[in-house]
């Protein structure tokens, strides 16, 4: 019976009106995805490969501590960064600049900052972010989300330098030490001219100023209420297109039957 149902709600001719244009609509979301998609990541791939190339003459290849590949360049500017590979692995680059400007918990904290981009993949948000924008510019929230969520992918990888390097760790005293030091090693890449490539995840990258101000001040957790009712608002967000798309399967199950047998 709900099958006999749906087959008459998709047959009806004001189902017809919103399948049609929903169907169009939905081809050409998917192919303007594909295509800025594609023109991405090829861009992507080329700035790695030039990086790469750059870094087999100017660079001198060092032991990771964390499997990852890890690459002096030697360059009196400051730069450190890292270029992304394949399972949360890469290349993390470090300039002798840096060597030379950083102390060794600074350096410690850099490193790790980089090595947070690799392991959580945020390249793959940031490239998501900018396909979005590049394939849809005319909707203000993909402008908004390709500009900040660079800079917010930053601050998680200051959180998590922190959290893993332990530095700082075991008294309050000691949190805000190392969120001092961390804003120090952000200034002191931001302010000497960095090195870093355009389009690779940088230490010194995003809005140095807002990074260095949020690690300045007093550390403000969300709390419970404030993460639920994000929660719920990105459910709501998503559950609106499938909604709309099971419209015709919703209203067939709410329609009342009348019972009959097959003979």
């Amino acid at each position: 019976r709900g099958a006999i149902a749906l087959r008459a709600e998709l047959a009806a001719p004001q189902s017809l009106l919103l399948a049609v244009p929903g169907l169009l609509l939905a081809l050409t979301t998917i192919g303007r995805v594909v295509v800025a998609g594609a023109t991405t990541s090829r861009e992507a791939r080329r700035v790695r490969r030039g990086q790469l190339d750059r870094l087999a003459v100017a660079g001198r290849r060092l032991r990771g501590d964390h499997g990852e590949a890890l690459v002096l360049l030697m360059d009196d500017r400051p730069a450190a960064y890292c270029l992304p590979g394949r399972r949360g692995r890469g290349t993390i680059v470090i300039s002798s600049g840096s060597l030379d400007l950083l102390a060794d918990d600074q350096l410690r904290l850099v490193l790790a900052h980089e090595r947070a981009h690799l392991r959580q993949r945020h390249h793959v948000a940031a490239r998501v972010s900018g396909t979005l924008s590049d394939a849809f510019g005319w909707v203000p929230l993909f402008r908004l989300a390709a500009r900040e969520i660079p800079v917010l992918l930053e601050m998680a990888a200051d959180d998590q330098a922190m959290h893993t390097t332990g530095v700082g760790n075991g008294c309050e005293v000691g949190r805000s030490g190392a969120r001092r030091r961390m804003a120090h090693a952000l200034l002191t890449l931001a302010t000497a001219r960095p090195a870093s490539p355009a389009g690779a995840l940088a230490a010194a990258g995003g809005s140095a100023v807002a990074r260095v101000r949020r690690l300045s001040e007093p550390r403000l957790p969300l709390g419970p209420a404030r993460v639920s009712l994000l929660g719920v608002g990105i459910l709501l967000a998503l559950a609106g297109p499938l909604l709309v798309a099971s419209s015709p399967a919703l209203c067939a199950a709410a329609m009342e039957f009348c019972p009959f047998a097959f003979s």
